[in-house]
């Protein structure tokens, strides 16, 4: 029960933060004192920083051996009850353990049994798994604790470089109004929501800059040497070499922008040529060898028992959705684009706060911070609020820090509360919002129809295998396709947004640099034609006539919207307001940086079109070469359910085949039905990651693919 106790605190104690600086202190007081050498303990450091692992490098070795060791114990613990009660059911008392041991090694352990003590062999055996499982569990332990952070740098590594073209065409565009590189570091930092991995690279610099004093040099320097990306250590070592020589920062970033613009171009080529060869590549491994498979263990059925249909069977339900799934993986690490999640309401309910309600930027503005991040009053802390003064045992800085806790704490529960009763009250605009919500409703709806038509199917009979399909099918085409309608309805709208924001820019850029004020300009451009954004821009400049700040204004439109391209541009718009009032450049920047972004995805959209007509054509080729198995291979094939009567007999000794064998028809057909089922449940989805590098989007493909080959079932089979 302690070590159970033990390995509880250990993983339960980062909820409490009491018991998690217990458990810090018991490792650092039991293991502080153990070290590895200097080369490996700067590797081990460097990996931490990489992966951003918030604790020291000394805690996270002394917790890592904490942890090995009380593994190590409670595995050893467990495996010596097991093992004691593994001997106790399968070992009579009147049967030697050494005679059922393998007969390689049951003379090596009738040697050793006869040098122990009588009846001590079971517990020398039972120390002996206590101490192999104990040890083998540390070791794990302590591999997989100092591998973990290696994983997560070599996963932000890929995230990093994916997000680094609109981290530095961000950057760019802030640097060219000629706002200071720190306060662009600063503003990046702050929406890495929206920028990724690579600007929470840059929060490292802007971090050590504002609490640690760092010039600015110095801090490129360390987020570049800290940094897993290659890339990104360039683009850091090149910055920083500007930096130095007091080159000009615009010039360099708008090299660099045009550099990645470039390379978006090559990678959009490479991209366009694999994506043509993995689709070839699933042709002919993951439709065509099934079905070649399957054709050819039906007929080696013939000759062998029972074998083929074991390997067909492993050939549909294992192979089939495994590829599939492998092959998904493999396009989402390898061909994804930038798609960065989308903000959700209470991240950008932190930008819109209440008015009256301190935030920790005003806080900070006002006041000193204590250790814990909350504020000191400015008086020292010795004024009440009716002012008199505070009692000396209570201080006031205290019941500050108190009150403003609490009133966090109210905030944040009246926003849950706020955000809950938004969703359950305007389930339509929640559910297209956020598709997904619907699996929520689809799938109890549908467990609950399952359920309720079982009952009326076993009346007086048992349900059949084939009923119980019909079922599964119906449940899965009512999940799927309700999803699939919702998320098309969703994409379209975006969709409809993102065709337009590059003319948005475009023209707010036009006539930002024709001399109007932004608040002009959005004035003039909502009487144009801008499709889905004009009813938007109305109700931004309703906000601003009822007394809105411009940002305010573009901060509600973000959240309304609730796309990652608004967000971008609506970010990079209010920052250079806030920062230096000329938004001309930047949105110009902006805007081009839209349209080459929209005519790559349009590009690889066209491209694909081919390859999803390729993936279609194969699932029909299945389904009818699994048509022609089903109606014309296995009615003429004899039936282990009908031969062998003499009738049957002499029938095949007429027919001269006398040596050939049955096969069962009925196995056959329920596995070639679950072939097609789920080779069209995986075709779907591999479609929707090929189109638009999301497998939410080949919902609409899985409908289709599986109306097809469940009207093939119920009419022909």
């Amino acid at each position: 029960m302690f070590v159970v106790l033990l390995v509880v605190a250990i993983h339960v104690g980062r909820l409490n933060a009491g018991l998690d600086r217990t458990v810090n202190r018991t490792a650092v007081l039991v293991f502080g004192g153990f070290s590895a050498s200097e080369s490996k303990r700067k590797e081990r450091q460097a990996n931490l920083h990489a992966a951003h692992v918030d604790t020291t490098y000394r805690g996270y070795a002394t917790r890592t051996r904490l942890m090995s060791v009380v593994h190590g114990v409670a595995a050893g613990v467990l495996s010596l009850y097991a093992t004691r009660f593994v001997a106790r059911v399968l070992e009579p008392s009147e049967v030697d353990a050494v005679g059922r041991l393998p007969l390689a090694v049951r003379a090596p352990a009738a040697s050793f049994d006869a040098l122990l003590p009588p009846g001590a062999g079971q517990y020398v055996y039972a120390s002996a798994v206590t101490v192999v499982v104990g040890v083998g569990v540390a070791l794990l332990t302590y591999g997989y604790r100092w591998y973990y952070p290696v994983f997560v740098a070599d996963g932000r590594e890929r995230e990093i470089d994916r997000s680094l073209p609109l981290t530095v065409s961000f950057m760019y565009a802030l640097a060219r109004p000629g706002i200071d590189f720190p306060e662009v570091m600063r503003i990046l930092a702050r929406n890495k929501r929206i920028y990724g991995e690579a600007a929470k690279e840059v929060e490292v610099g802007a971090r050590n800059i504002d609490v640690f004093g760092v010039d600015v040099v110095t801090a490129v320097e360390t987020m570049g040497r800290r940094s897993p990306s290659t890339r990104f250590r360039e683009l850091s070592q090149n910055l920083t070499s500007v930096l130095r020589t007091g080159g000009s920062l615009a010039e360099f970033l708008e090299r660099e922008y045009r550099e990645f613009r470039e390379e978006a171009e090559v990678q959009q080529e490479r991209l366009l040529t694999a994506l043509s060869t993995y689709a070839e590549v699933y042709a002919a491994v993951g439709i065509a060898l099934p079905l070649f498979g399957i054709v050819v263990l039906l007929i080696l059925d013939l000759a062998l028992d029972d074998l083929p249909l074991l390997l067909a069977r492993v050939l549909v339900y294992g192979f089939i959705p495994l590829f599939n799934l492998g092959f998904v993986l493999y396009l989402s690490n390898v061909v994804d684009d930038v798609s960065l999640s989308t903000p959700t309401e209470e991240d950008l309910s932190v930008d819109i706060a209440p008015m009256g309600v301190r935030r920790r930027d005003d806080l900070a503005a006002e006041a000193t911070y204590d250790p814990d991040g909350t504020a000191l009053p400015a008086d020292g802390g010795t004024t009440a609020t009716d002012g008199g003064t505070l009692p000396a045992t209570v201080p006031s800085h205290d019941r500050d820090r108190g009150d403003v806790r609490r009133n966090r704490q109210r905030l944040t529960v009246y926003r849950q509360v706020r955000d809950t009763i938004k969703r359950l009250t305007s389930p339509v605009r929640t559910v297209l919002k956020q598709p997904t919500s619907l699996l929520w409703v689809s799938v109890p709806v549908a467990i609950l129809v399952v359920g309720l038509r079982i009952p009326g199917l076993l009346e007086d009979r048992v349900l059949t295998v084939r009923e119980f399909d019909d079922l599964l099918i119906q449940s899965l085409l009512l999940i799927v396709g309700s999803f699939a309608v919702v998320y098309e309805i969703h994409s379209r709208r975006i969709e409809a947004i993102e065709s337009v924001v590059p003319d948005f820019l475009d023209r707010l850029a036009s006539l930002n640099e024709a001399g109007m004020t932004i608040v002009t300009s959005m004035n003039r451009i909502r009487r144009s034609d801008l499709g889905r954004l004009n009813e938007e821009l109305d109700i931004i400049w309703r906000d601003i006539r009822w007394g809105a700040d411009l940002r305010s204004a573009l901060k509600r439109f973000e959240r309304r919207m609730g796309t990652v391209t608004i967000s971008r541009a609506v970010t990079l718009l209010t920052e250079s307001i806030r920062a230096s009032g000329d938004v001309g450049p930047v949105l110009r920047i902006a805007a081009e940086r839209a349209k080459a972004d929209r005519r790559l995805k349009q590009r690889r959209r066209d491209e694909m079109v081919v390859y999803i007509v390729f993936i279609y054509l194969g699932f029909l080729v299945f389904l009818a070469i699994v048509g022609v198995v089903v109606f014309v291979m296995l009615p003429n094939l004899p039936d282990s359910a009908s031969v062998g009567g003499p009738d049957a007999a002499a029938a095949i000794g007429g027919s001269g085949i006398e040596n050939i064998g049955q096969i069962d028809q009925d196995a056959w057909r329920l596995t070639l039905v679950h072939a097609i089922v789920l080779q069209g449940f995986c075709s779907g989805w591999l479609a929707g990651q090929f189109t638009s590098a999301d497998v939410r989007a080949g919902a609409k493909h899985v409908t289709v693919m599986l109306v097809l080959g469940y009207a093939m079932i119920v009419v022909l089979l």
